[in-house]
């Protein structure tokens, strides 16, 4: 399971964080959600056979912390990578369950299939990727409801590439690496490190510091039966707000 690395921390990060912390943390403070687990197979070999991983959705703005706060939530993607015999078909060949089956998305397109390969190029492996490639997806993270079905599928392909090929991506590269394919860090932190994330760009490069989740606090979601793509969504929000709204949001995040 991977764990937490601070890295390089500047500017008012540790304030903000350690006043979020001193705020939400109680006297026996709840075990955070785990971020990707990883099933690997045996280590001796360049390239396993197969490798299977598990990450979690997750859902992010709370609160006053748009675009920066996330939390990982008990739905999962598990996806299995496996290499085949070479053939002159399809490059990837993908199996989806679960709440995958209503995707219709070409398999070169699928989001895991994606992670994988921008994974293959930030090893500077590129030429490494099997073909074909063989995965078998099963999720029950509702797709395009809120819940970060695609930061997980993203981090899903690029978690199980960095295991099948042993291209020894560490946690840090990962969170860069699937926040730039797709697009929200607030998602992408918690379904790699688990529990409650603040994740914010910093000189160099995304700072991401894990926050105390109070005992008391459950989640609860209300699942439509319609899909909303994040695009349409943030397509309703105003292109301005006035200065003394955007001059409070910054005091709600840190208290």
């Amino acid at each position: 399971m991977y764990q937490h690395n601070n890295g390089s921390v500047r500017g008012d990060l540790p304030r903000i964080a350690a006043t979020l912390n001193k705020v939400l943390k109680s006297d026996r403070p709840r075990l955070a959600l785990p971020g990707l687990f990883c099933f690997q197979g045996d280590a001796k070999h360049p390239m396993r056979p197969s490798v299977t991983v598990r990450v979690p959705g997750s859902t992010s703005n709370l609160g006053a912390g748009f675009d920066c706060v996330g939390i990982a939530v008990g739905r999962w993607i598990r996806v299995t990578a496996r290499t085949a015999r070479a053939s002159a078909g399809p490059a990837v060949i993908i199996e989806r369950r679960g709440s995958l089956r209503a995707l219709d998305v070409p398999p070169e397109a699928d989001l895991i299939y994606q992670g994988f390969l921008g994974a293959c190029r930030r090893a500077g492996r590129p030429e490494d990727a099997p073909r074909p490639l063989m995965l078998a997806a099963d999720s029950d993270i509702p797709v395009a409801r809120g819940l970060g079905s695609s930061a997980a599928a993203v981090v899903s392909g690029a978690a199980a590439a960095n295991a099948l090929l042993d291209l020894a991506l560490h946690k840090a590269a990962l969170l860069a690496l699937c926040a730039e394919l797709e697009g929200h860090p607030d998602n992408v932190a918690p379904a790699v490190y688990g529990g409650a994330t603040l994740a914010l760009p910093g000189p160099d490069g995304l700072v991401v510091t894990p926050l105390a989740v109070h005992e008391s606090l459950s989640l609860v979601f209300a699942i439509p039966d319609f899909t909303v793509e994040t695009k349409r969504a943030r397509a309703v929000l105003p292109a301005t707000v006035p200065h003394a709204q955007a001059e409070c949001e910054p005091r709600a995040v840190a208290f």
